[in-house]
């Protein structure tokens, strides 16, 4: 090609990146990136993901990271081409500490990652870093003006409810409202069943209350999903409130409901009451599946009446 008086341009020289990353020569590659600079070609975004994307391909994904924070330690002009593509590498290869202790030092710098790596990023670290750092790395950015992504705020305010740190999960269900995440029946049934998962009832109700505040109609889902846990942990009276409710909005009980009221009748020990409502179904033209059958057979042989 030279021959031929044609210079080789970066499409040029990032082919051959990904080219030795493909046959495993990661020395060569990251001297090629030293050739091109000699020969005033500059890598562009296109190279720098080859590079990173490929380094991570050949080797194993702790020395991918090593080498790649060497190289782009000695290349700073880089290192803003690299931060997002290294991030979403770490990300995906589960290296939540990595990624945390990398995104705090680009953060000194002043990098600011897009609202997706952003997002994949906490996403990762609530699942496998310190739950108190995480939420510093959160709110430093949100400072900053990026936004968590609906299912990222969730994700957090679930494991923050899961720890017992209520205050905390509910200062992001805030920022989630102000943000404008939490406006359909949608997303409050999904808070609400947040609430539900960890038993935190309270939060649950009020949230319910909010929803309906607001002039957003509850649906089916949302009052399955309240008298299903009020149910599972033995709160009857709870549940059958929202049944009434359930009823007072014009829906009917399907199998869920019934199922769960029954459930929840034979927890607290209401076996007439139980048999009572797995009658009722029949009433409301609800067939008994094998989940409510189940549960009957598992109550009465656990009180010896096999």
């Amino acid at each position: 090609m030279e021959r031929l008086r044609y210079l080789p341009n970066v499409y040029t020289y990032t082919i051959l990146i990904d080219g030795f990353c493909n046959t495993r020569r990661v020395d060569d590659t990251f001297r090629f990136v030293e050739t091109m600079k000699k020969r005033n070609v500059f890598p562009n975004e296109a190279t720098v993901r080859s590079l990173i994307h490929g380094v991570f391909r050949c080797v194993a994904p702790r020395k991918a990271f090593e080498l790649l924070l060497m190289f782009s330690e000695k290349e700073p002009m880089m290192q803003k081409l690299a931060c997002d593509t290294l991030l979403f590498c770490l990300l995906n290869s589960y290296m939540a500490r990595e990624a945390a202790l990398f995104m705090k030092k680009l953060s000194g710098r002043g990098y600011m990652p897009d609202n997706s790596t952003f997002n994949l990023m906490m996403t990762c670290l609530i699942k496998g870093f310190n739950l108190d750092e995480t939420c510093q790395i959160a709110d430093s950015f949100i400072e900053r003006g990026l936004k968590l992504g609906f299912n990222t705020c969730l994700a957090l305010m679930q494991a923050l409810y899961s720890v017992g740190q209520c205050a905390v999960g509910d200062r992001y269900l805030d920022q989630m409202t102000k943000d404008g995440l939490l406006s359909t029946v949608f997303s409050y049934n999904m808070v609400i069943d947040c609430s539900c998962k960890v038993s935190i009832m309270d939060r649950a109700r009020k949230t319910f209350r909010e929803m309906c505040f607001r002039g957003i109609a509850p649906t089916l889902i949302t009052f399955n999903t309240l008298i299903g846990r009020h149910c599972k942990i033995g709160q009857v009276h709870d549940a059958r409130e929202f049944l009434v409710m359930l009823l007072e909005f014009g829906f009917d009980p399907d199998i869920f409901t019934f199922s769960s009221l029954i459930d929840g009748l034979c927890r607290a020990h209401m076996i007439e009451d139980a048999f009572d409502c797995f009658a009722e179904m029949f009433q409301w033209d609800v067939t008994p599946n094998d989940v409510t059958y189940n549960i009957l057979i598992r109550s009465l042989c656990s009180w010896g009446c096999c």
